[in-house]
């Protein structure tokens, strides 16, 4: 966009975990979370965003990896080059009185990251960022975007601002990778917390703090979830009823499982099932 800045518009569907070498080797990340999840490794922290988190990362790519716990992420990040953007941003425009030094010292002051929730003001700046431009003028509106947002970054008052921390040790965060991992490989049965704490040799209050901050879900929910997910395609994919797929998710009971579905999905398995058949049948109508 300018020289030493970058734009940078991230949509994953998988675990991925990146090393980031090829970040300047001082830099500053304006990174906001539209949806899912995304985690940020530096150094012995690491650093969580959910859903409408605006981040401030400062670091050196050497030392930077990022993956997405959840496996969904969309978001978009401005990266700033700080040997080589110049600190006050006047020589861009007239009138621009920003300093990037001035915005990471007031906001993140002794840290090197600052997470936060996006005002509305951010958050329709970096929606904006977001949308589809047409090509003609695409670099000259994300220039004006971009210094519109530090613009915002400027004025920001950190005492007013909700201050909200996400962050363990990457030791936590690999230890309920595993957890998830686990939790995917025995998909078919009734896990409990206490099970899953005694397989990893830990307390089960450990356990919900740390799942809960590396997934920003309660383990129960995640559970719930991934077991909905793949009850769902089982119900578009195969002729199995739904007793059986309750139970090949560890359902005893149909009600509660539909009962589940239903929270997750938004509709009860029949409804799901009839819905999926009726969109497949349009296609091949169409098709």
């Amino acid at each position: 966009m300018f020289d030493g800045i970058s734009l940078i518009l991230r949509n994953a569907e998988i675990h991925k975990f990146d090393s980031y070498s090829s970040y300047p080797s001082g830099f500053v990340e304006i990174v906001y979370c539209k949806d899912g999840r995304i985690e940020y490794a530096l150094k012995n922290m690491v650093i969580y965003l959910k859903k409408g988190d605006l981040g401030i990362i400062q670091g050196s790519g050497r030392e930077l990896f990022i993956c997405y716990p959840t496996r969904h992420y969309q978001g978009v990040s401005v990266i700033i080059d700080l040997a080589t953007v110049p600190d006050n941003l006047a020589s861009y425009l007239d009138g621009v009185d920003v300093s990037i030094n001035k915005i990471t010292n007031k906001i993140c002051r002794c840290k090197n990251y600052y997470v936060m929730q996006a005002t509305k003001r951010l958050e329709a700046v970096f929606e904006e960022l977001i949308d589809e431009v047409p090509e003609n003028y695409k670099t000259g509106y994300y220039r004006v975007k971009i210094l519109e947002l530090l613009m915002l970054l400027s004025g920001i008052d950190s005492e007013c601002s909700k201050h909200h921390e996400q962050c363990c040790s990457r030791e936590q965060a690999e230890l309920i990778r595993k957890v998830c991992d686990y939790i995917r490989e025995n998909v078919h049965v009734r896990l409990t917390i206490e099970e899953i704490a005694k397989q990893f040799h830990i307390s089960s209050s450990q356990l919900k703090k740390c799942f809960h901050c590396v997934c920003g879900t309660p383990v129960y929910s995640f559970i719930r979830s991934y077991k909905m997910q793949l009850a769902a395609k089982d119900l578009k994919d195969t002729n199995l009823s739904v007793t059986e797929i309750a139970a090949s998710y560890g359902y005893e009971n149909s009600s509660k499982f539909a009962n589940a579905f239903k929270a997750v999905m938004g509709m009860s398995p029949s409804e799901y099932r009839k819905e999926m058949r009726r969109q497949s049948a349009f296609l091949e109508l169409i098709g």
